[in-house]
């Protein structure tokens, strides 16, 4: 099983960072890893108080693609970026 860095969030703020699920509990000794990763797959939505999310996955930035924009020339259906 490979390794999946994860982040430790409260109140939506990054508090920590670990190398992997396993790697939680040495650091915070009563954290369970399981439960560390239902949350970051979504199946539970806190551990001891804290959200948890995959770093692959909370380290990439939300991009909103640009929705054309349509010409309001008589029938014309140019678009423009």
């Amino acid at each position: 099983m490979k390794k999946r860095a994860v982040i430790q969030l409260k109140d939506g703020k990054k508090v920590g960072k670990f190398n992997s699920c396993r790697s939680v509990r040495w650091h915070e000794e009563d954290f369970d890893p399981s439960c560390v990763s239902r949350c970051c797959n979504g199946e539970r939505e806190l551990h001891k108080g804290y959200s948890w999310q995959w770093y692959d996955i909370w380290s990439k930035p939300t991009v909103i693609a640009p929705r054309p924009i349509r010409s309001s020339s008589e029938g014309s259906q140019e678009v423009s970026w």
